[in-house]
């Protein structure tokens, strides 16, 4: 009897931990798919004409994760499909002649549109999954998440697209300065929290305090500087949801059971 009541309990933990992977894994499409807009809007503004490689190189690892990590979910149609065109998007423009640049913005439209529909995705599926599943790492994600956010909505306010087209994408102007002290606030509260890992917290709250004046700015044109700062404090962030996480797992995994 006690044989069986054990294999339950381990066979219910093992769909707990499927879950939590499967919340990571929403969060990382999330960040990644932000961060891919980013990064496109940097490297394919038609004002610039000398980009710095380095964005195009952040724009496909970007997509790269976004797809290793909708794969791992199944590849549901509302994200592999928009992810689909977002992959033949960054290849038509990788092709595209710095003289055609007149076409970068309706593009990088689109990509918009694209990057909302796996917003909104995400954000239902990882609600659902966390209300069944709560998280430990969910605070870690959240900061990751609101920092991802934060860098496309910078991006996009000095992207030349007019106002209306980008309205449908845009934070509120107004929320910014709360959602930078909830930024701030959150990463104080992380170091309480987990306090062994302090050195992966400490170097990307640096970061993120070394450009936050810059991320709630609107004037100039998208800017390469504070996208490398924030795309590192954003996959730091999510590497360290992972291993804090695979840690639980394998403390829960080695506890001796009691009768």
């Amino acid at each position: 009897m006690r044989s069986a009541l054990f294999l339950i309990l381990a066979f219910c933990c093992s769909f707990a931990r499927a879950d939590l992977s499967k919340i990571q894994f929403l969060n990382e499409v999330g960040t990644n798919s932000n961060l891919y807009a980013a990064s496109m809007m940097v490297y394919y503004n038609p004002k610039d004409r000398t980009p710095d490689e380095r964005s195009l190189a952040a724009a496909f690892q970007a997509l790269v994760l976004v797809e290793a990590k909708v794969n791992e979910l199944n590849n549901p149609p509302e994200l592999r499909t928009p992810y689909v065109e977002m992959f033949k998007i960054l290849t038509q423009l990788e092709k595209t002649k710095r003289s055609e640049s007149a076409i970068f913005p309706e593009n990088i439209l689109r990509v918009l549109q694209l990057n909302k529909e796996i917003q909104v995705a995400v954000e239902q599926a990882y609600k659902a999954e966390l209300a069944q599943t709560p998280s430990p790492v969910a605070q870690i994600n959240t900061q990751s998440t609101d920092i991802a956010r934060l860098l496309m909505d910078y991006q996009l306010r000095r992207y030349p697209l007019d106002e209306e087209a980008k309205a449908p994408f845009r934070l509120d102007p107004a929320t910014l300065p709360e959602l930078d002290k909830q930024i701030e606030a959150n990463f104080i509260q992380l170091l309480q929290q987990f306090p062994a890992n302090a050195d992966y917290l400490e170097p990307a709250f640096k970061n993120y305090r070394f450009v936050r004046k810059q991320l709630l700015q609107s004037k100039g044109r998208p800017n390469g500087g504070a996208e490398f700062y924030i795309t590192r404090t954003v996959i730091d962030l999510n590497d360290l949801g992972v291993t804090i996480l695979a840690e639980q797992q394998t403390q829960e995994a080695g506890e001796p059971q009691t009768n």
